[in-house]
């Protein structure tokens, strides 16, 4: 690795370390425990037919490795649980699912909209 990226992991690792929490993450089958970071909510309003629809969009921050035991690569279907509320894997304006933090391939940065309870 080159100094670079080594600083980029070194980075990471701390941002784990101090903004990580536990979260559940479902492909549907099997479940697994990881430490996620959420990243920046993205708010969306609609106004449609004089109703105002909210929808919240979260990334998330998690280790590839933490996955290895779910089929595959995150993808819609999937679910993310942090503190009682359940996030599903979603597509963002055409955009995959999820996208890599990093050049090294080691962490997913996955997206997410909440899925509100009725």
């Amino acid at each position: 690795m080159t100094a670079f990226s080594n600083a980029i992991a070194a980075g990471l690792s701390l941002r784990r370390v101090s903004a990580g929490e536990a979260v559940s993450v479902s492909d549907g089958t099997t479940a697994v425990n990881a430490t996620a970071v959420r990243g920046k909510p993205n708010i969306k309003t609609i106004d449609a037919i004089a109703i105002q629809i909210t929808e919240r969009y979260t990334d998330w921050m998690i280790k590839a490795s933490e996955l290895e035991s779910l089929d595959g690569k995150p993808e819609r279907g999937w679910t993310i649980t942090a503190n009682g509320d359940t996030y599903a894997v979603t597509t963002l304006e055409g955009s995959p699912p999820w996208s890599w933090v990093d050049s090294g391939e080691t962490e997913y940065r996955i997206h997410t909209i909440k899925i509100e309870d009725f």
